[in-house]
């Protein structure tokens, strides 16, 4: 993988890469929102929670959607009235790829949650076209960086460019909470491009003014 990364301002659009057009971490937005709203849902029918075991993984019943699955690793925490780190992964499919391997690594990675005491919640919501978002909740920033040397995340990382033609990977945060009914903000997009060597990479900082406002948040969805 190239060590380059190409720094994007708010309105570029890099060419033969239409995925890095703003337009789509609008789109990704509306769909992580959903994901946010349908969670905390989820968080209000204490009945459909079982106490035990941790992590607990659940499915959701989506018309629209293949699959929506969600990994609760600290319900408990999600109820609490604090900021949210979120990230947010949006992949396009690679045509004709098999996503048994990818899969199974991936359960694999739900059953380590307890090892990382600031993961609460992982949501996968699959398209009808095999493209896929994740959502992930932590308690605070520092649990992206202690997830990230979990091994099985690594080869995760690494098995990307097998099933994926291209993703956009965002940082955010949910300010006051799950339950807060306040809305995701996004702070920056990664961008990898997969489809050519050596891998491709770029980044757009979507702004902050310091309390929790930026690009998108001042135009948030209804």
């Amino acid at each position: 993988m190239t060590n380059q990364l190409v720094r994007l301002g708010f309105s570029d659009i890099v060419e033969g890469r239409p995925f890095t057009n703003v337009a789509g971490s609008y789109s990704d937005l509306t769909t992580l929102q959903y994901m946010v709203n349908r969670l905390g849902w989820l968080m209000q029918q204490p009945t459909a929670i079982p106490t035990q075991p941790r992590p607990v993984v659940l499915f959701l019943d989506e018309p629209d959607h293949p699959l929506h699955r969600i990994a609760l690793a600290k319900p408990e925490v999600l109820l609490r009235p604090a900021d949210l780190t979120v990230v947010g992964f949006c992949g396009q499919k690679r045509a004709g790829a098999d996503r048994g391997p990818i899969e199974a690594l991936d359960r694999q990675l739900i059953t380590e949650f307890p090892h990382y005491d600031d993961l609460l919640s992982y949501s996968t919501l699959q398209m009808v076209d095999g493209s896929a978002c994740n959502l992930v909740l932590f308690s605070r920033p520092q649990g992206i960086g202690h997830w990230a040397m979990s091994k099985t995340h690594a080869r995760a990382v690494e098995m990307s460019p097998e099933y994926y033609e291209c993703i956009r990977l965002h940082q955010g945060h949910l300010p006051g909470g799950l339950m807060s009914a306040n809305k995701l903000v996004l702070l920056r997009t990664k961008y990898y491009d997969y489809r050519h060597q050596p891998v491709w990479r770029a980044i757009r900082e979507l702004g902050d003014d310091g309390q929790g406002d930026n690009y998108f948040s001042k135009k948030q969805l209804t």
